[in-house]
């Protein structure tokens, strides 16, 4: 399985996108926060998700947001980016019955207990993949 790599956060307001570096990184892309900040710059407040979208489409990508109750974690596709105590950013590596792999831009990759990543959700998850691209069949012709 392949495993992400942690990209920590150099200004208060990218969480997002070091959550993204993270995620356009585990796909193939090779890309730094420093690219994507002289790119889309960081503003006050952060990213919105319809920034972290456009982002995303612009590298090729789809992708989903929706909201979750949590009640179905561990169907959850990951890596994903989770909202996070109404204010932040973090990466979902991996979720098991009792503990979850964040990629938090502002501490370190730890496991959470359950509980604590309930109390700190915030409902919102952000599922991005890379596009899948149609070849063109050339029809040969025999001679």
């Amino acid at each position: 399985m392949k495993r992400l790599k942690y990209v920590a956060q150099g200004e208060h307001s990218e969480c997002a996108l070091a959550c993204i570096t993270m995620l356009l990184n585990y796909y193939g892309n090779q890309s730094t926060l420093v690219e994507l900040r002289e790119k889309y710059g960081v503003p006050k407040g952060g990213l919105t998700i319809k920034n972290i979208r456009t982002v995303f489409d612009e590298y090729g990508f789809d992708v989903s947001t929706f909201k979750s109750s949590f009640s179905n974690y561990l169907d959850l596709p990951t890596p994903v980016i989770s909202y996070w105590n109404n204010q932040h950013f973090v990466v979902i590596e991996k979720i098991k019955k009792k503990k979850v792999l964040i990629l938090d831009p502002a501490s370190n990759k730890r496991w959470i207990d359950i509980s604590e990543f309930k109390k700190n959700f915030s409902n919102i998850l952000i599922y991005a993949h890379k596009k899948r691209l149609k070849r063109r069949q050339k029809e040969i012709k025999s001679v």
